[in-house]
């Protein structure tokens, strides 16, 4: 899995409205995932323990890697 940090700017962007949002590259193309819609569909599905995470449990997360963060 790729991570990457969004900046403030962009995260202000996104968070600005309520609708969907497009992510283009800078020539303008849309990014689409590199995911057919049945895997994505299979992934949703799979209820195998160490798969999902529980919204306390992300949260906890977050808490530390901002703690790890420079």
């Amino acid at each position: 899995m790729f991570v990457t940090l969004a900046d403030e700017v962009l995260i202000a962007e996104l968070t600005r409205t309520a609708e969907a949002v497009e992510v283009r590259t800078p020539d303008g193309r849309p990014l689409e995932p590199d995911i057919s819609e049945e895997e994505l569909r299979h992934r949703e599905e799979d209820r195998t323990p160490g798969n999902w995470h529980t919204a306390a449990e992300v949260e906890a997360k977050l808490r530390e890697l901002r703690r790890c963060s420079p």
